[in-house]
């Protein structure tokens, strides 16, 4: 399996022939560097139908080496619609048969490509918003994310979940 970023593997070398002494290498260690990515999601745990629902991507490359060729995707979840224009700078749009730069008029996903991602580096975020168009009262949106790279696998968000109803409760104050 693959070992973890920071991994310290040691290895030295024992021989034994017969009539002479016992011989032993120094140890050589290497630690094991590599990008780690995590994501994470979070929007709205509750919205009225034909509300808007923004969404924010917080990354990051926990590992020991830089991550290159660094892409953030969404789709955007159904019975949703993108809200124009409401993507953080360097989006790219997929209208269902190609990626542009150019907002189309249909958006079914979004990316973000990051040329490095230095390792270890701090919190860093893209963002967008939908609306909740054909959603039943009761129903729910589904959504996350993935961050990917050369150099590791596909890792996917949490999965958020966000209930559709006419009936929104909020309690301010005092618990009597």
């Amino acid at each position: 399996g693959a070992v973890p970023p920071g991994t310290e593997i040691e290895n030295q070398v024992r021989g034994t022939a017969t009539g002479l002494p016992n011989i032993r290498s120094n140890v050589a260690r290497t630690t094991v560097v590599a990008p780690s990515l995590q994501i994470t999601k979070s929007g709205l745990a509750n919205v009225e139908p034909g509300g808007f629902i923004p969404y924010t991507l917080e990354y990051r490359n926990v590992g020991t080496a830089a991550a290159t060729n660094v892409v953030i995707a969404d789709t955007i979840p159904s019975n949703t619609v993108y809200v124009s224009g409401s993507a953080t700078a360097g989006v790219e749009f997929y209208d269902g048969s190609s990626w542009s730069s150019s907002e189309p008029g249909t958006v079914v996903a979004l990316r973000w490509q990051i040329a490095s991602l230095v390792a270890s580096a701090t919190n860093s975020s893209v963002s967008f918003s939908v609306r909740a168009q054909g959603v039943p009262d009761g129903g729910r949106v589904l959504n996350w994310a993935t961050i990917d790279s050369d150099e590791t696998s596909e890792q996917n968000s949490n999965v958020l979940f966000t209930y559709v109803s006419n009936v929104l409760m909020t309690k301010t104050g005092s618990r009597t």
